[in-house]
């Protein structure tokens, strides 16, 4: 639990997140950032699985800081830190998914830090960026905290075993044009509750990281990621008309490297 406003790559999830096996039991993950659109309007970024039931939330659901899983699954609306917006569905079968990613419009900015601090990290870049094979990078979750890792692969496709909190049947899904993450140190990059986390470089010397990813998905010795630049354009292009970008801080450090590119307000 924070005080409010709340800082992000902290624990959160929908108030519905219970185990849907009539066993008893809730999930949470991690409210890893924050984004603004072309209205002003701030929402906060995560993941499908963890903001919206695995494809079973509704517009206006409640999110809250901490998630369930951190109060022994008793919280109520006076947690809320935000509501459902929209969600980009997860495809089963042979078909390919892109991103797990899902926001929610703040209920105040008296429930949000809307500088966008990241805990152990502090505010990422405005400004995106491709990470190349052997780039640094580090990540702020619910579970492990602040990690380090190495990117090991891009525009790899996986295969990820998942589904609704307590489903005893998860499904396996294809992700396309993902980037994965290894640990730089001994551990593990993520562990389970860190979906959500914003993935940022390692080491910005100007103190202003700029944002390579979304994680969602990862095993002992891996951890994948959607590409930002993918996550935000498609949860732009569903918001029709209101193009998102990351909030944070602006980077003007010249001949870095990596692609880079910003949607909407920087």
């Amino acid at each position: 639990t924070q005080l409010r406003p709340i800082k992000l790559g902290t624990s959160g999830g929908t108030l519905r997140d219970r185990n849907i096996s009539g066993l008893g039991g809730c999930c949470s993950g991690t409210l890893g950032s924050l984004l603004t659109d072309s209205d002003g309007n701030f929402c906060l970024l995560s993941n499908n699985h963890v903001l919206a039931r695995f494809n079973h939330g509704r517009r206006g659901e409640i999110i809250t800081q901490p998630g369930l899983i951190d109060a022994d699954c008793a919280l109520g609306p006076a947690n809320a830190v935000a509501r459902l917006t929209l969600f980009v569905r997860t495809l089963s079968s042979s078909r390919k998914n892109l991103v797990d990613a899902a926001i929610a419009k703040i209920t105040s900015t008296n429930e949000v830090d809307v500088s966008g601090t990241i805990l152990g990290i502090g505010q990422p870049s405005t400004t995106t960026y491709v990470p190349l094979l052997g780039s640094l990078v580090q990540k702020s979750g619910r579970t492990s905290g602040v990690t380090s890792g190495v990117v090991a692969a891009v525009d790899a496709t996986v295969a990820v075993l998942g589904g609704r909190c307590g489903n005893t049947k998860p499904k396996i899904h294809i992700y396309a044009n993902q980037i994965v993450v290894t640990p730089s140190t001994f551990g593990n990059f993520a562990q389970g509750g860190d979906s959500g986390s914003l993935v940022v470089e390692s080491g910005a010397t100007n103190g202003c990281p700029r944002t390579a990813g979304l994680l969602f998905a990862g095993s002992t010795t891996s951890t994948i990621v959607n590409p930002i630049d993918t996550v935000l354009a498609i949860l732009s292009a569903k918001l029709k008309g209101a193009p998102l970008s990351v909030v944070g801080c602006k980077d003007r450090s010249p001949g870095r490297v990596g692609g880079s590119k910003t949607y909407g307000l920087a």
